[in-house]
């Protein structure tokens, strides 16, 4: 199974995550503050390569201390995982928040919540056993970023993953 990433870009177009354009996601993160609402990047997810016959349940979305964008330079201080750290240890009304559409609420990235698959951010309905993902099927959601002055200015690097169980229609 594959997952490709895309973010909404400034003139609407859900535009493909990679190392060549990951400094336009970056610009459209950092013009995040709590009065701007227009400060929530629309995200995509597709998922491609689901064998037929089968489904995708239980699909969350989290931060991982890891990544899989090769060994570009991202010139971040320290590690991937203390990067990871970082992010998740935001104070209160900071840090990197998700929201699965316009009415839904914003959820935080915490130590408790998006941490792992184990505490991550549902992107399907989990009590809906119906609610599944087939191959080639999106799913959108959005994310922001708000900056603390309580955290050093520094440059940090996200990797988002989702994951899910794979099941029999």
């Amino acid at each position: 199974m594959i997952i490709r990433y895309f973010f909404l870009d400034d003139t609407d177009t859900y535009v493909l995550c990679n190392s060549s354009n990951i400094n336009k996601l970056t610009s459209l993160l950092k013009s995040a503050s709590d009065e701007n609402e227009s400060s929530w990047v629309g995200m995509k997810l597709q998922f491609l390569d689901i064998p037929e016959g089968e489904k995708l349940t239980g699909v969350r979305l989290f931060l991982a201390p890891t990544s899989s964008l090769g060994t570009r330079e991202h010139l971040i201080e320290g590690t991937l995982e203390e990067n990871w750290n970082k992010i998740l240890s935001f104070p209160d009304n900071t840090g990197l928040y998700f929201k699965l559409d316009e009415s839904s609420p914003e959820i935080k990235f915490n130590h408790n919540v998006g941490k792992n698959w184990p505490s991550g951010i549902p992107l399907l309905n989990e009590s809906n056993p119906t609610e599944h993902i087939s191959n080639n099927d999106e799913k959108t959601f959005m994310i922001k970023f708000v900056p603390s002055n309580e955290q050093s200015n520094q440059r940090f690097f996200l990797s988002l993953e989702a994951e899910g169980v794979l099941t029999n229609e």
